[in-house]
């Protein structure tokens, strides 16, 4: 399982800008080949599917002590992800409904080279995609085809991220080097009927979805807080504009715990206006006080600005 969990980073860490590429989503099938730097892990085989705001990915483990096969089925317009897996050797069949990761767009450094490959009758160019994401860093070295955008994750303003397609790409991680290769490539209509999300009958389902009611296995329990034994509510898939919503509808209702905490996760995201939103109005009149003081107008321009929204 934990290099499916790299195949997910690989995913996240070679996102790029929309305005450097083409506006042209793939849609169709893809196979890639991966090969993992300790071979610990084996080679592996990915086949993805891509149509509009659907991905597919087919991923089979089928060496080392626990073979398995998955199937994660993508849906950016309902923000939600089913993870089918079948694990022969412990005799399961799992399935899990959960929400979309939600992810910060990390800092990113990208280099283009008068280099280029013929790969399945594709123009590809060499790149270079460095990018920092928690103080550590990964890079990337590979030839893509720049006419194809792929969507794969989507950010904390629920925004779709995007990168470029890569048919040959080496990824340096901290914690091992990988390789991927497009084997077989058709750009073609795929059938709705790739992306149906339905559970079969004889898969375990656990639904971990954010406010969507109790889990449906007995064996999932929400966080609690072992002071006070109550279900501590997880923020961190919503978007800004969710959050905001929330911490409006709490400070309305005098829920001051529960505003507490959505401010936290807000201005922990950063953001010089949305962190005046986390503030009620006696603590911006408090900073605006403080902003004419100081003779900051910038700032206390912004602050009155959200005081008058508020009306």
């Amino acid at each position: 399982m934990k290099c499916l969990k790299y195949i997910l980073v690989y995913l996240l860490i070679i996102t790029s800008s929309k305005v450097l590429f083409s506006q042209k989503y793939f849609e169709g099938k893809m196979t890639q080949e991966v090969t993992y730097s300790n071979n610990a892990n084996g080679n592996s085989t990915i086949i993805s599917y891509y149509k509009n705001n659907k991905n597919r990915t087919d991923y089979d483990k089928l060496t080392g002590d626990n073979p398995f096969t998955s199937i994660s089925i993508v849906d950016f317009d309902k923000r939600e992800r089913v993870m089918l897996m079948d694990m022969p050797k412990l005799k399961m069949k799992t399935a899990t409904l959960s929400d979309v990761t939600l992810t910060e767009r990390p800092i990113e450094k990208l280099e283009k080279f008068d280099d280029y490959k013929m790969i399945l009758n594709h123009k590809c160019q060499k790149i270079i995609l460095t990018s920092i994401s928690n103080g550590k860093e990964t890079k990337l070295t590979g030839y893509a085809d720049l006419n194809y955008l792929l969507k794969t994750l989507l950010d904390f303003s629920g925004k779709t991220i995007d990168y470029p397609l890569f048919f040959e790409a080496e990824i340096v991680m901290p914690s091992m080097t990988m390789t991927m290769n497009i084997i077989n490539f058709s750009e073609e209509i795929l059938s709705e009927n790739l992306f149906n999300d339905n559970i079969p009958a004889n898969y375990q389902l656990t639904d971990i979805r954010k406010n969507k009611g109790q889990s449906i296995t007995s064996n999932y329990n929400s966080p609690t807080n072992t002071n006070t034994g109550k279900q501590i509510e997880d923020f961190s898939q919503f978007t800004n504009a969710e959050l905001d919503e929330k911490l409006q509808a709490a400070l309305k209702i005098e829920d001051y715990d529960k505003a507490e905490k959505l401010k936290e996760v807000i201005e922990k995201r950063g953001g010089t206006l949305f962190k005046y939103k986390s503030k009620t109005i006696a603590e911006l009149q408090e900073m605006l006080k403080k902003a004419v003081t100081t003779e900051d107008f910038d700032t206390a321009t912004q602050i009155q600005e959200e005081i008058k929204k508020r009306g």
